[in-house]
């Protein structure tokens, strides 16, 4: 998302909020509903995307450690909510394939479900089944924002098709930049 956000004109470096659990107590585990709280990040984009990935690894897993934070301390601390927004820039995501039940997803017609409200800004929610991956958006309702949101999920799908390339591409990809190491690589 921090490569659509450049790719578009926006800064190199993206901060945002993501939801971790705080079901870490054994109490907690058989229990029904939402334990979460919210983690600030930042993600810098570097020359490709692979490298952003290797780069903001640590930072997650520092953000993950204030996983027992109070959110409205976490918000605070990440300089508040700036007036008159009553919302934050948050991206979620969920690997269901691994939770009980995950292979009854598609025969009871599973699906996200969350808050329906007015946003004035953008939220993301990413899950992941076996059948791939599907994306939740909540963002304000005007023309500007349609466009924008549009753009940036073309541009996160580029960015993400580019990684999740058939081995094939791969190998091509290793071949040519061990025999034109001095050349920018392309793969078709």
């Amino acid at each position: 998302m921090a490569h659509a956000v450049r790719d578009l004109g926006g800064a190199a470096t993206v901060p945002l909020l993501f939801p971790l659990h705080t079901r870490r107590s054994a109490a907690w585990r058989s229990s029904v509903g939402w334990f979460v709280t919210n983690a600030p990040l930042e993600v810098v984009t570097e020359s490709d995307l692979r490298a952003t990935i290797r780069s903001t690894g640590p930072a997650v897993r520092r953000a993950v450690a204030l996983g027992e934070v109070p959110i409205a301390r976490v918000v605070e601390a990440a300089g508040g909510l700036r007036r008159p927004r009553k919302d934050v820039f948050m991206v979620s995501y969920v690997d269901y394939r691994s939770a009980p039940g995950h292979d009854l997803l598609r025969s009871i017609d599973a699906h996200h479900i969350s808050n329906v409200t007015v946003s004035d800004d953008a939220q993301f929610w990413i899950s992941r089944t076996a059948d791939g991956l599907a994306l939740r958006s909540r963002f304000p309702d005007n023309p500007t924002a349609r466009t924008t949101i549009e753009a940036f999920v073309a541009a996160v799908t580029d960015h993400l098709a580019l990684v999740a390339q058939p081995c094939e591409a791969a190998l091509r990809f290793a071949v040519d930049t061990r025999t034109a190491a001095d050349a920018p690589v392309t793969v078709p």
